[in-house]
């Protein structure tokens, strides 16, 4: 709530009041709605799309992952924000590291892995980046790690 306190959510939902409350998580919950992918991209991800900032994150979002059309639409945009991709990486590295703490034969560290992602290529509206969340995580801002013994 912190990050987004000066967003238009943020100030639509009063966040900065509400981090004064000292319950804040049962006041964020009674006072703001679920929202659904539709409702979501009507009312606020669709400005972040026409590049204004401070929408629903702080600053730009470049990069839009497409869902493979899963529902109601061929498909959908998803904002991707730095910090989300800075997530993305760290949770990928930790699981990597966690490896070691399970007690596999050695023999599992030798084998060869295939990894299959979507396409790295991402195309530009001269706005945002749009493509698969793996392409857009693959292609820019991946660490990938080998492990070998």
């Amino acid at each position: 709530m912190k990050k987004a306190e000066f967003t238009a959510f943020g100030e639509h939902y009063k966040f900065s009041q509400k981090l004064k409350e000292r319950n804040f998580y049962n006041t964020f919950r009674q006072d703001i709605p679920a929202h659904d992918y539709n409702s979501m991209f009507k009312n606020w991800w669709y400005r972040c799309l026409n590049g204004e900032p401070f929408v629903c994150w702080p600053n730009h979002v470049k990069h839009f992952a497409l869902s493979s059309g899963t529902s109601e639409a061929a498909s959908k945009h998803i904002p991707v924000t730095k910090d989300m991709l800075k997530a993305i990486r760290k949770v990928s590295m930790r699981q990597t590291i966690s490896l070691s703490e399970v007690d596999l034969p050695k023999e599992f560290f030798q084998k060869r892995v295939l990894m299959v992602g979507g396409s790295t290529h991402l195309s530009f509206n001269g706005t945002y980046y749009e493509g698969d969340l793996s392409g857009i995580t693959t292609g820019k801002y991946s660490v990938l790690v080998s492990v070998f013994l």
